[in-house]
């Protein structure tokens, strides 16, 4: 049984090898199989592996390149089969077994001509498109993008599909794929920011005010810097997840929301500096806050205008939710 026939995948050479290392290259061999138009990496394997060697093996190769890779395996036990489907890691055992979950998603592009429109952007897709919009990155590819953010080419690729979905431009130029975007940072804003959430992973009101290393002002603290509204009595400030820096936090007696704070610190999904990296970037400042300053309309005045100046294309009188 080859479910490369059965599924209809063709196959053609695939040379773009060079940054791997010289044992993967040896390891394996290279073709690019290309799905309903979608294009991903097959890696033959030229002899058997452990378990850990194949997890390695697939972390490498998914590092390195910007295609989808599924590595074709001559024998596998029933162990480290369970073990592969498990981490996600697609697999195709020779007359035996496959797992490659992304097939089933390049196949609704046929009938579709796009993935699913998501309701929400990844963490991942928010990340990216707020980072090329504050450091003015009007072309990217997924290789570029992963050296600028320092997220894998995997992560990025599931961002693009995400843009792509959305019918934003998304297109493969030979063996590249690009995000592009020649138009005004604004109606870019305007059509993803409904799709946008709250950056925040963890919140800690603290009894006591602390000085962390590489911390920035978030929420009404960045926006008060910015705009004409009056920051608290304390500060809110952010730290991108430190396992050290957690544990400095969680030593600190906590009070609750009844209480007012000596400082709010908050934990970041993901970190945009802005100001010379005094702050988060304003639209996740904005996305951070709390629900109450939603409908405050002396606040959504003036981060409508804090937009309009900052971010070319945008009109004060848009809609911030």
């Amino acid at each position: 049984m080859n479910i490369l026939n059965i599924v209809n995948i063709a196959e053609s050479q695939f040379k773009k090898t060079k940054s791997l290392s010289n044992a993967l290259k040896g390891y394996y061999t290279f073709t690019k199989g290309v799905y309903y138009g979608a294009s991903f990496v097959i890696a033959r394997a030229t002899t058997s592996f452990s378990l850990d060697e194949i997890r390695a093996h697939y972390a490498e190769l998914s590092e390195s390149f910007d295609l989808p890779v599924c590595l074709y395996l001559l024998s596998s036990s029933s162990y480290a089969i369970k073990a592969l489907a498990r981490d996600g890691i697609p697999f195709y055992v020779e007359d035996r077994f496959a797992y490659i979950p992304f097939l089933s998603m390049l196949g609704k592009r046929k009938n579709e001509k796009n993935l699913a429109n998501p309701k929400k952007l990844s963490m991942v897709c928010q990340h990216f498109v707020l980072y090329c919009m504050f450091n003015d990155i009007r072309s990217v590819s997924v290789t570029k993008a992963s050296e600028l953010i320092g997220l894998s080419k995997m992560s990025l690729s599931k961002a693009f599909d995400e843009l792509e979905s959305l019918q934003l431009p998304v297109r493969e130029e030979g063996r590249v794929r690009l995000f592009r975007w020649d138009l005004p940072w604004g109606s870019l804003l305007k059509i993803l920011l409904p799709k946008m959430t709250s950056p925040v992973k963890n919140e800690y009101r603290l009894s006591e005010r602390i000085d962390l290393p590489n911390s920035f002002l978030s929420g009404i603290s960045m926006l008060a810097t910015k705009t004409q509204l009056g920051d608290n009595n304390y500060q809110t400030v952010g730290i991108a997840k430190n396992k050290e820096l957690i544990d400095k936090i969680q030593g600190i007696e906590v009070v609750p929301y009844f209480e007012k704070p000596a400082q709010i610190i908050t934990t970041m999904s993901y970190v945009v500096s802005y100001q010379n990296g005094t702050t988060i970037d304003p639209v996740s400042a904005w996305l951070s806050l709390p629900d109450n300053y939603f409908e405050d309309a002396r606040v959504v005045f003036e981060v409508g205008r804090l937009f309009s100046r900052v971010i070319d294309g945008w009109e004060a009188s848009w809609p911030l939710k």
